[in-house]
């Protein structure tokens, strides 16, 4: 509890059979493991909604008495409408999934608000699905999807959490998804505030967490990065996307060897989820592994892209040419075969500084400021060795004051943390 001296969680076990409902709670003091207070609630699915605010303010009243606290304010009034709160914790589950299960989301959230337009949760649900849309957006995977993608879904984002908070100033989803809409636009300033206030009002909001590590590392604070990516697979660890996130993270702290278990992690969790898959080829191509690379990139993550037969053939003839110029060293025959897969860091990894930093031109000259993930790849290891080059440090310098970071500076987690 923030600022009390003392730590007190809060435990409980839900049984249901048929319509009826047994609900137990506890409050523990976490530094002995004390048993403050527990009661039980035997109650009709119909009481759901009752049941929930009655231990709420049990709960609370409890801190008043054992921790001497004030009364607090009005708590968050439930739904009334059983059905449409199944729809939201439906909503959030789709959500969770990511992948085309966003869209899925959407609806549902939709649905929840149309049904009840006055609660606060259902709103900033549905501003958090819309911010994650263009992620999961038909191409997205393989291509940058453009601006226009965008727009609208970080509109229609922003205009829902805005509703939200309207109705409740306390609920720290739409401030995550105000946070996502900000970094997105390239916003930095108006993103931090808006995740550091979510966790203020939920410090164990995954989301929170992983939308801020995400912003973090596009903006070379890696270190942070790092941290709030450990936090959210603390809180939620079986999930594909939140160590998919962290073993990104891991690379962009120049720990590639760490994050392939983390990566292989997220394939167990979540096979249809491409971008582990990714993450993986590139972990090991720049370990010089080009045999696994090649391996992950071609018979496991290409296949999961939805592609026609004839696109994945041409997909997979290209990334069998791109293991061939790796194999051989050979600069010519990468750029001449890699038109689809062609990344600035293989360049880098090629031992071309200037093609590498000429591609980085390239990738980065006159566009639209919108995607913060976009800015990911100035930050990875496969620049170290070029990073004091005058020429590449130029281009670096361009590129940030074109991102709204100049004077930004890699930072990376110590060794051990």
């Amino acid at each position: 509890l923030v600022g009390s001296e003392r730590c007190i969680r809060d435990r409980g076990s839900v049984l249901k059979l048929e319509d009826r409902l047994r609900i137990t709670a506890q409050l523990v003091d976490a530094g002995d493991n004390f048993h403050l207070w527990s009661d039980s609630y035997d109650r009709t699915m119909d009481d759901v909604f009752a049941v929930q605010e009655e231990i709420a303010g049990a709960i609370a009243g409890e801190l008043q008495v054992s921790l001497g606290l004030e009364e607090g304010g009005a708590l968050t009034a439930p739904i009334a409408d059983l059905d449409a709160y199944e729809m939201y914790l439906t909503a959030r589950a789709r959500m969770r999934e990511r992948g085309p299960a966003v869209l899925e989301a959407v609806s549902l959230f939709e649905e929840v608000v149309a049904r009840d337009s006055t609660w606060a949760p259902g709103w900033a649900g549905l501003a958090q699905a819309y911010s994650l849309v263009p992620f999961y957006t038909p191409g997205s995977v393989t291509e940058d999807i453009g601006p226009g993608a965008w727009g609208p879904a970080l509109e229609a984002a922003e205009a829902a959490a805005v509703r939200a908070l309207v109705l409740d100033s306390r609920v720290a989803g739409a401030e995550v998804a105000l946070g996502n809409v900000f970094r997105d636009r390239w916003e930095w300033d108006e993103a931090e505030a808006h995740y550091l206030r979510a966790l203020e009002i939920d410090p164990d909001d995954v989301e929170a967490h992983q939308q801020y590590a995400e912003m973090l590392a596009g903006i070379g604070r890696e270190d942070e990065a790092l941290r709030s990516a450990r936090r959210a697979v603390a809180l939620d660890p079986t999930s594909a996307i939140r160590l998919n996130a962290l073993g990104y993270i891991l690379q962009q702290n120049d720990r590639l060897e760490e994050s392939i278990p983390v990566l292989e992690l997220a394939i167990v969790h979540g096979a249809e989820f491409p971008m582990p898959y990714e993450s993986l080829s590139r972990a090991y191509r720049s370990l010089g592994d080009l045999e696994e690379s090649e391996r992950w990139n071609r018979q496991d993550y290409i296949p999961r892209l939805g592609f026609d037969a004839a696109t994945e053939k041409a997909w997979d003839r290209q990334a069998a040419a791109r293991y061939e110029a790796f194999r051989n060293r050979d600069v010519e025959a990468y750029q001449a075969c890699c038109t689809e897969l062609s990344l600035p860091g293989d360049y880098a990894l090629l031992g071309d500084t200037v093609r590498a930093i000429e591609a980085l031109r390239d990738r980065y000259r006159d566009r639209p400021r919108y995607n913060a993930n976009a800015l990911n790849p100035i930050w990875r290891p496969e620049f170290d060795d070029i990073r004091d080059d005058p020429r590449f440090q130029k281009v670096f310098d361009e590129i940030l004051e074109h991102a709204g970071l100049a004077g930004a500076q890699l930072k990376r987690a110590p060794a051990g943390e």
